[in-house]
């Protein structure tokens, strides 16, 4: 179970960061600054390594928090 559960949450996470497209810029629209664009990145945690990122990815969801909605800013586990 755990294995397989593992392989869930790795997959998921390389899909996340592997579709086309910067979120980044995605999120914010074609107006935003570069200055936007760097701090959103650098909240978000995105500007860290890939591995550093997701170790932080597994000890949030093995911790509960699955993050904020980026539409409605809300955690997701409140929608």
């Amino acid at each position: 179970m755990i294995p397989v559960l593992w392989g869930v949450v790795t997959f998921v996470f390389l899909i996340v960061h592997f579709i086309p497209g910067d979120p980044i810029e995605i999120m914010l629209g074609e107006t935003a600054t570069q200055t936007d664009v760097v701090a959103l990145r650098a909240s978000l945690g995105l500007d860290k390594p890939i591995f550093t990122q997701y170790l932080i990815f597994l000890k949030n969801i093995f911790s509960g928090d699955f993050g904020n909605s980026i539409l409605l800013k809300n955690p997701v586990l409140d929608l």
